[in-house]
């Protein structure tokens, strides 16, 4: 008893050390961009070695300001980068459940070289793609476009396979019974096979929302004009003045995908149960 006891209290104070370790850097942005410029030079900026602050001197919502109305050129990047995540997810979502239901349900010749296929595409790093597609941009007058960026991440694979698992894993049962009350393929896909899938696409979405939402490699090589950048690729280039806004411009940043996955919350943790269940 004595060694289980401390067992568990040696798990307890490393479970705390590595919370602590992992929720100080947002709380020291978070801090951080409610603070003055003077308290960033002193305590930032200066060169000194003062370690970090939890605690405002002088509380300020100018950095805010800055990164919400007075920067344009980093107001543009965010909205830029709004534009690619949504539009991206979306229709992405849109080919990738139909694709699904069809890999997973429909019997049809080459259906698992067509996964294998998925499959080999989504642990090939992004490297090993990026001419194909610089150089079929380049042939359909894409490239430099908006689009550029939008379209290669609209046809990706890792959402297909995924929801392809998660859809082999439902019921036949109720697809059956489907059948039998006349349903056709679109119904049986949005009205049975999607529902019992719920969390498991929500997930997917929060997953390539945020994948989209941190692109640096495929704005920098399709695009040639710096206005249409996303914020992921202007934030480090923070300088001048407005190095002094950089916590504010990280929260701001942070924030779209924190919010999903607040509101997705229950579905994740009912996804991973799912997960969980099955593993057993």
């Amino acid at each position: 008893m004595r060694r289980n006891r401390l067992a568990l209290l040696m798990l307890t104070i490393l479970w705390l050390m590595l919370t602590l370790i992992l929720i100080l850097p947002p709380l020291v942005t978070l801090a951080g961009s409610f603070m003055s410029a003077a308290d960033l030079i002193f305590y930032y900026f200066s060169g000194r070695v003062e370690g970090f602050r939890l605690v405002p001197d002088c509380f300020s919502l100018s950095q805010y300001y800055d990164a919400l109305i007075g920067c344009t050129d980093y107001t543009r990047a965010f909205l830029n980068s709004v534009e690619y995540a949504v539009i991206s997810t979306a229709a992405g979502m849109i080919t990738a459940l139909p694709a699904a239901y069809s890999l997973a349900f429909c019997k049809f010749r080459f259906r698992k070289l067509i996964i294998a296929v998925y499959l080999l595409l989504m642990i090939l790093p992004y490297q090993s793609v990026e001419i194909p597609h610089y150089l079929l941009l380049r042939e359909t007058g894409l490239l430099g476009k908006d689009i550029a960026v939008i379209v290669t991440n609209i046809f990706d694979t890792f959402e297909t396979v995924i929801l392809t698992a998660i859809f082999s894993s439902l019921p036949r049962e109720t697809l059956e019974a489907a059948d039998i009350d006349g349903a056709g393929t679109i119904k049986k896909l949005f009205l049975v096979a999607a529902p019992q899938a719920k969390s498991g696409i929500f997930t997917i979405t929060l997953l390539k929302f945020i994948n989209v939402w941190n692109l640096t490699e495929q704005p920098l090589i399709f695009l040639d004009d710096p206005t249409r950048y996303p914020l992921s690729l202007l934030l480090p280039t923070l300088n001048g003045q407005h190095r002094f806004d950089s916590f504010a411009f990280s929260v701001v940043f942070i924030l779209p995908p924190l919010l999903l996955y607040a509101g997705a919350a229950d579905e994740l943790e009912e996804f991973a149960g799912e997960q969980y269940l099955k593993m057993r």
